[in-house]
This record gives structure tokens, sequence and C-alpha cells, in this order.
């Protein structure tokens, strides 16, 4: 299910010249066999994207596997107080911004940013997650965040229905909320459709709905027409 994901990047093939010139000067160096197999000049201040693009050395795949297995064996990071500050701030940041409108923010995204910030600094065979590993971190949290905002009404929509994300969105908090009224996460399609009512959450298709947030892992189907609230705090 998509909510076990750390991240979620959607990937769309959109115009860069920056990113163009790169990948069109790297492939034609491939074939000319005349790859630049030195590193780019690094500095450590500059934004993580800009960081991944200095790197330009080819690595034998033989050893990207021994490098791999041995810091997932031998380095286990752990989080410094920098880190954990960073993350402390982003995570109420995110809490706070929360407009109960989308998906809402649990601590499983606060997990989710321990777990990216102890890798980001196991690639680095560091035993101690530093602050600038969380900054990272979160620059690509951030990034992820951005390629998943909701989406309004397509087009071509009738005006009392709305996209399948938002609509997805404004449903889930409402069942939360429906949820703590009635002390349970199991739910049937008539109360779905019931909170929908209430909560003047219209869409095209009820069914397509449904299987997005099963497939998000929002909604866990139990049984016929019963399914599972996944956020709710009466799991």
């Amino acid at each position: 299910l998509l909510s076990r994901f750390d991240l979620i990047f959607i990937l769309l093939d959109r115009p860069d010249s920056g990113l163009d010139k790169y990948l069109s000067d790297h492939v034609l160096a491939m074939h000319a066999g005349e790859l630049d197999q030195h590193f780019a000049p690094h500095e450590s201040d500059l934004p993580l994207e800009q960081k991944l693009m200095s790197y330009r050395d080819q690595i034998e795949p033989s050893l990207m596997k021994k490098y791999i297995a041995h810091i997932r064996t031998a380095v286990q990071p752990t989080l410094s107080d920098d880190a954990k500050a960073v993350l402390k701030e982003f995570y109420l940041q995110l809490r706070s911004e929360d407009s109960r409108e989308e998906a809402p923010v649990t601590t499983r995204q606060l997990e989710s940013l321990i777990r990216l910030t102890e890798s980001r600094a196991r690639v680095a065979m560091r035993t101690v997650a530093t602050g600038a590993d969380a900054v990272d971190v979160v620059e690509i949290f951030q990034h992820c965040m951005r390629d998943i905002k909701a989406d309004g009404p397509g087009p071509g929509q009738e005006r009392k229905t709305m996209g399948i994300t938002k609509a997805a969105k404004l449903l889930i908090s409402a069942l939360n909320k429906h949820s703590e009224r009635t002390c349970t996460s199991i739910l049937s399609v008539v109360e779905i459709k019931e909170v929908m009512v209430k909560s003047k959450i219209e869409v095209k298709s009820f069914d397509s709905l449904m299987c997005a947030l099963n497939e998000q892992g929002f909604l866990l189907k139990k049984g016929m027409n019963i399914f599972q609230l996944q956020t709710s705090t009466c799991l």
C-alpha cells in the first residue's frame, strides 16, 4: 500500500533546459566513450538537488553492492540533538499547517522523517545523524509533498464535483472525526456515504474514490462493504 512508503514521487517528463542539457551531454559522451570520471566540485551548503547533480563518477556495480551490504549491517546511526531539533520543528510546522481539509499529519510522518534521516547518515557511513542530514531529508520530504498536493476540479467536471485527490483528503478528515465520535475504526459503505452527504463531498464515481483510498492505505477493505479507517485513533 502506498501509505507504507516513506516517500512518493510523481514522475513527469517536463522540459527543463538545465537537466535536458546535462542528460544530452551525458548520453552523447557515453556513446562517444568520453564520460568524465571525476566528481564535479561539491559544496556542502548547496541545495540537495544541486549536490546530487554534482556526482558524475561511475561506480562499478560490484563495488556498489559491497558498499550497500556493508552500510546496511555495519552502520547503525543514531540521531544527534541537532537532527532531533530540525525534525521536531518541521513536524510541528506540518501539524500547525494541517487545515483538516487534507490527509491528516500523524506520527507516521515523523517516523518516516526519522528513518530517512538515519538512512541519509548511513549512506555517508556516519554513526550519528547530523542536523545537515535532517535538513536534506526535510528538503526531500517537502519536494515529495509538493508532488502530491491536492488537485482541484478537472477540466469539464461539474461544479458540484471535485477531483478524487481533494475529495479523498476531505473524506479522510471527515471520517476521522466520525471515528472519534463513534469510537470505532470500522465503517460500512452506508456510513461512509452518510458522512459524505453531511460533509457535502460529491464525486462522479464513489467506487473510484473508495478504490483510491484503499490503494493508498487510508481505508482497508475488511469484507463485503466494510472498511477499516487506518488513520483512526480507535484502531
